[in-house]
């Protein structure tokens, strides 16, 4: 099962690419390079950093979880599943950015915003937060992004 979240707060990247296409400009380059690739390697430096690409370290380990790793081991890295399932792809018009691990349940989802059900604290390392909203200064990288890559 896959679950998408449309990001909000990009009108004017939207817009831009939307009058791009109309005149018959390439765009697939532009989402993959100017898009794409840093929400991929915010996603990527989160894991690293053991922080949310907002700021905020992750909550430390429980108790139990700390005594099964028998104390060692990153936040969010048991097998590797998750992060390495970190994966970008660009089809057209559009662009997939995120992870695909866990077959019983959405275990990224629930990592990304937490889940009671599963007593899973939120971990947030996708650039997005509950509402789709990407951090300020994403959006202005991005935007910056799009105007070297046109302008070249």
């Amino acid at each position: 099962m896959q679950v998408q979240i449309k990001i909000q707060g990009l009108e004017e990247i939207v817009s831009k690419l939307k009058s791009l296409r109309v005149k018959g400009e390439e765009i697939e380059g532009a989402l993959e390079e100017a898009v794409g690739r840093p929400l991929y390697n915010a996603t990527s430096k989160a894991f690293q950093t053991q922080t949310s690409p907002f700021g905020q370290k992750w909550k430390a380990l429980n108790q139990a979880t700390l005594k099964a790793k028998k104390g060692r081991g990153k936040i969010l890295f048991d097998r590797g599943r998750l992060s390495d399932s970190l994966a970008m792809q660009v089809s057209g018009k559009t662009l997939f950015v995120g992870v695909n691990a866990g077959e019983r349940f959405q275990y990224g989802l629930s990592h990304q915003f937490g889940s009671k059900k599963k007593n899973i604290a939120a971990r947030p390392f996708l650039p997005i937060d509950e509402n789709g909203l990407l951090p300020t200064d994403m959006i202005k990288k991005i935007q910056r992004n799009l105007t070297e890559y046109f302008s070249s």
